[in-house]
């Protein structure tokens, strides 16, 4: 969770002790979220007094909303709580060759190539594997919806990666999601020039990806 400064620009800052990600006891490697209620740590909240007065009739999601919900309302003027969701794409096939290659020599040489004899990684697309990570979270996300009631995302972003837009796709179609809440991600490129270096990073015509392959419904 993180709170930002209503100024021109926004200040984020990252708020400790309601996620075991920012735990020091937690080990990153190999944190799996699906086992962890999201890494949303099992603690009372300020709000509960009011909100679970019966202690054990709400979830763990619907009294962390609540808290949230509290701190907006209560905190210092211009200072806003939101709780973003970060989620890195699957398995890409530009991954699949940097551990086929090994990172030294993908580095060196095979990052700025276009491709091998046995395929490209331009755009890179997701593995078969990175298709099962994103499915494994698009059913998290039914079976948190369904027994933690967890609010789900006001806003979607994405890269234009085909790989990122094809992982947010697979991660949130075919969701009861509310209808002021549906999956129309705006797609957002922070670093343009970067990708003149990596073949993996440009990115396909929108129009073409968009249109002919997502969603994936």
């Amino acid at each position: 969770m993180c709170h930002s400064a209503t100024n021109a620009t926004f200040v984020y800052e990252s708020v400790t002790g309601y996620f075991l990600q920012d735990d020091p006891d937690t080990v990153a490697a190999g944190f799996d979220y699906t086992a962890t209620n999201f890494g949303l740590k099992d603690r009372a909240y300020e709000s509960d007094e009011r909100f679970d007065a019966q202690h054990g009739e709400k979830t763990q999601w619907e009294r962390f909303e609540q808290e949230v919900l509290r701190l907006n309302r209560e905190d210092t003027p211009g200072v806003r709580y939101k709780v973003l969701f970060l989620a890195r794409h699957g398995q890409g096939l530009h991954n699949m060759k940097e551990n086929f290659y090994g990172r030294k020599e993908w580095d060196r040489y095979w990052a700025a190539q276009d491709g091998d004899s046995e395929s490209d990684w331009i755009d890179a697309h997701l593995t078969e594997l990175g298709i099962q990570q994103a499915l494994a979270a698009n059913a998290f996300w039914k079976r948190q919806m369904a027994e933690q009631n967890i609010p789900t995302p006001q806003r979607y972003y994405t890269s234009p990666m085909y790989r990122c837009l094809e992982t947010a796709s697979r991660t949130f179609s075919n969701l009861d999601l509310p209808p002021d809440r549906l999956f129309k991600p705006v797609v957002k490129e922070v670093e343009p020039n970067f990708s003149c270096f990596f073949p993996s990073f440009p990115r396909s015509p929108l129009n073409c990806s968009l249109s002919h392959s997502l969603p994936h419904k």
